[in-house]
């Protein structure tokens, strides 16, 4: 999906139900990206990173489908999202962290609201080559008890 809209998520929602006719559950696995330092980011680089594609998502998802009788709504979001707590972040996923941060704290709130569980889960990173600074953030995963994926 493009835009991200109410509309447009309904649409797929419902070809969805024609052809299979029940939706179980949703994962919202957005992400975009960019590796751009954030010294250098602009707005319209940040909101075309992945901070828009995620709270987009995250909203239209919550109005499509709040009424509708799920299992479970869950999405991938990041450690990154906790890194004040962390020695680190990365300076080149800003628009990543935010919006994981945006994702974790209307999961919370959608919860409350609809009928069906609504979860996060924050992922470590996915591999060593995906950090240049490996082993220092190995260390530092390793001092709160995780570990990359």
């Amino acid at each position: 999906m493009q835009n991200w809209s109410e509309l447009e998520t309904r649409e797929i929602f419902a070809q969805i139900k024609a052809e299979n006719n029940h939706i179980h559950g949703v994962f919202n696995l957005v992400m975009v990206s960019q590796g751009i330092p954030m010294a250098s980011l602009t707005e319209a680089q940040f909101r075309a990173g992945s901070y828009d594609s995620k709270v987009k998502s995250a909203l239209a998802l919550y109005t499509a489908l709040k009424n509708e009788p799920l299992d479970f709504l869950v999405f991938f979001s990041s450690l990154q999202s906790f890194a004040q707590r962390l020695k680190f972040m990365s300076a080149n996923m800003s628009s990543y962290v935010a919006g994981c941060m945006f994702q974790d704290a209307i999961a919370q709130q959608i919860d409350k609201q609809v009928s069906y569980p609504v979860k996060t889960i924050n992922w470590g990173y996915w591999s060593r080559q995906q950090l240049a600074d490996s082993d220092k953030i190995d260390e530092q995963y390793e001092e709160i008890g995780r570990a990359h994926v």
